[in-house]
Parts: C-alpha cells; structure tokens; sequence
C-alpha cells in the first residue's frame, strides 16, 4: 500500500502522525511525506520557508518510521502549488490513499481562497481521508497556534 501524508505544519503533522498510530498498516506500506511550499507565497523569507518545510518533512517522516518499524518512509519537499502538486504527487506515485489535514476557514474565506482538501478530495485518483484539529479553532488563532509550532 502506498500512503502519501500531505502536510504543512507541525500542528497538523501531529494530527496526522497520530491517525497513523491508531491504524494497521500492511506490512511492506510505503509512506511519502510531502509539504508543498506555496509558490505564491515565496518572497524574501524562502530560505526559512524551505528550511521550515524540510524540518516539518523530516520530522513526521521520523514519527511515522517509529510507528511503523518495517515501512518505507520518503521525506518531500517541493515547490509550487499545494492542490496540483498533491494530486500530481497521488497520480505519479500511484497513491492508495492520501491524508492531510483540512484547515478551519468560515465558508467565505474556502469560498475565495479555496480549500486544498477539498480540491484534493474531489481530484485524486484515489481515496482521502482530510483530518480536523481536535478542538475547533477560529482560522485566526490557528494560523497564531501554528505559528508558535513553526518557529
């Protein structure tokens, strides 16, 4: 089984990792982990964003290969836009199923800035399972939470 772990921060890689723990995985499932930095949103501070990134990458990967001994585990970044270069990373890998998580926007703000998850969800070749927060944030102290985790 191919498990591609789309995330992009901390907050939601414990989320992740911890949906990872509570399930059976095959022996022999291979877990990519991929965080997409936002081509959009690359200016002066790229080098702390990749940094950033490959910290998030590195450290889920890590958690996933303590939970799962005998997985394969791939650590990725890259750059562009987070919606296609999931689904691209889900179709070229022949992904079996994707997790990420799904930001808590009100309905105006996924109305015009669109919402990752659920374009993942209706364009995937494959099954997806979006993951929340446990206690429900207003967008605006989760973008300070994950600001927090991230520095």
């Amino acid at each position: 089984m191919k498990v591609l772990i789309a995330v992009d921060s901390m907050l939601y890689g414990k989320v992740l990792t911890d949906f990872v723990v509570n399930h059976l995985w095959a022996p022999g499932t291979q877990f990519s982990i991929l965080h997409v930095v936002d081509a959009k949103r690359s200016d002066a501070n790229f080098d702390q964003l990749w940094a950033n990134a490959n910290e998030i990458v590195e450290q889920v990967a890590g958690k996933v290969k303590e939970i799962c001994h005998s997985a394969q585990v791939s650590p990725k970044v890259v750059l562009g836009n987070p919606e296609k270069e999931i689904i691209d990373m889900a179709t070229n890998w022949a992904s079996d199923l994707v997790i990420l998580g799904s930001h808590t926007k009100s309905e105006i703000a996924r109305l015009l800035l669109g919402s990752v998850s659920t374009a993942v969800s209706l364009k995937a070749p494959c099954s997806v399972v979006v993951l929340r927060l446990p206690v429900e944030l207003p967008y605006s102290k989760l973008r300070a939470a994950e600001s927090v985790v991230n520095s």
